[in-house]
């Protein structure tokens, strides 16, 4: 269960109504690497192996999907689960991007359009933070979570999970792009990010380092292009 119906009391014209409202159910999934407690997620109880994958390569623990040897879950209660994660460890690190990827600033104002709209649950609930995974102008995939960290890892985990398939991505996003969110960007194949939120001045300088595309502010028929202009044919 991902959403359920609550009754609230909504304020409105001097009046207090009562309603019933959707909103989303927390989740908590406790991480265990190497049977070693590593974290304690509240999250959306849907795509919890892409999202535990993409917390491992982001935080260092694996390269690629041949680290794994095996990720289990337990679910104990309606609410709460365990995954118990086995691995080689294999500590990673951001490289530069390929200068090969191209866009256009149309094609990346079509897409968060359609991004922006796709989220149901953001529709019913305004509590969740969403992430997508675009591939020559086609959203491959999409994900909420009631966390931002979490919505990303999880198309981070799709990308290591299909990596030998995909090739030239660029990730779809809600929420801030910081320097935590650079880091997470590991794959090879994630050229840049574009977000309907704000950009900080470290996650540009970290952006620049390593040449890759960074948008900010996707909304209606405008953004702001903070680095890798020169991936843009219009620009």
């Amino acid at each position: 269960m991902i959403k359920d119906k609550i009754e609230i009391k909504r304020y409105h014209y001097d009046k207090y109504e009562k309603k019933i409202d959707t909103s989303v159910v927390e989740f908590k999934l406790k991480i265990f690497v190497n049977n070693r407690p590593v974290l304690e997620r509240l999250c959306l109880k849907e795509n919890l192996e892409d999202m535990v994958v993409g917390f491992l390569v982001t935080e260092g623990y694996i390269s690629t999907m041949e680290d794994v040897e095996k990720i289990d879950f337990k679910i104990e209660r309606e609410k709460e689960g365990l995954c118990y994660c086995i691995i080689d460890k294999n500590p990673n690190k951001l490289t530069k991007k390929s200068k090969n990827y191209s866009t256009t600033g149309k094609d990346v104002i079509e897409a968060m359009e359609r991004f922006t709209k796709m989220s149901s649950l953001f529709s019913e609930t305004g509590g969740v933070h969403s992430s997508a995974v675009l591939i020559n102008r086609e959203i491959v995939y999409f994900a909420d979570d009631i966390g931002r960290q979490n919505a990303l890892d999880k198309a981070v985990g799709y990308v290591i999970r299909n990596e030998n398939k995909l090739k030239e991505v660029l990730i779809l996003f809600s929420g801030r792009i910081t320097t935590e969110v650079i880091g997470k960007l590991i794959p090879k194949s994630i050229e840049g990010i574009v977000s309907k939120a704000a950009v900080t001045k470290n996650a540009v300088e970290t952006a620049s380092e390593i040449d890759m595309l960074v948008i900010g502010f996707a909304r209606g028929e405008r953004f702001n292009l903070y680095t890798g202009g020169e991936r843009l044919k219009d620009y």
